[in-house]
């Protein structure tokens, strides 16, 4: 017999963590892109971050055609500029920007949707420019400066000033959700 799931986190009972959402005005709208490998998978921050952010919207990578007809007219791909791009990069003005789009994959993966989609790649692009103020416990990465999407999310607000809370506040669910999963991969004492 499967055992019972949590029908909103997805996550086994056991392991739910709707308990951590907190609302939080996100300003923009957020677009969180996920491949289709991260829906399944046990440390799902984009689903976390699209619960808390009052203007986040989850959508899988075939859902991606769809997407391109319900952004505003000056979208921004939170992503980093590659090599000789002519893609204008973005400062930290949100003044002109009408929607924030995310990629929830690793950088591989994230990197390949990105090329695959000519769209995607036209679009002005905005790089995170600080040290991330929310160090990753959980999973690991080889690329320098890596970051869960969730804190990716709330840092690119933060920077485009477009949070309406302090971001220690705003990281505080991503803080218990990492704590929670800590606490689970402990042997029992």
């Amino acid at each position: 017999m499967p055992r019972p799931t949590c029908n909103s986190c997805l996550r086994p009972a056991s392991r739910c963590w709707c308990d951590l959402v907190e609302q939080i005005d996100s300003g923009l709208p957020v677009w969180i892109i996920q491949h289709n490998d991260e829906r399944g998978h046990a440390k799902n921050t984009g689903l976390l971050v699209s619960r808390c952010l009052s203007k986040a919207s989850l959508m899988t990578e075939a859902q991606m055609g769809e997407l391109k007809s319900r952004l505003g007219p000056n979208p921004v791909l939170l992503y980093p500029q590659l090599g000789d791009q002519s893609t204008p990069a973005v400062g930290s003005d949100a003044s002109t920007i009408s929607d924030l789009i995310i990629i929830d994959a690793s950088w591989r993966k994230a990197r390949k949707m990105v090329l695959s989609t000519p769209w995607l790649q036209e679009l002005r692009r905005l790089s995170l420019d600080q040290p991330s103020t929310a160090p990753n416990q959980v999973r690991s990465s080889t690329v320098e400066g890596a970051r869960s999407t969730y804190v990716a999310a709330i840092e690119a607000l933060h920077q485009l000033q477009q949070l309406q809370v302090p971001l220690e506040q705003a990281l505080r669910p991503y803080r218990h959700w990492q704590q929670r999963i800590i606490n689970d991969q402990r042997p029992p004492s």
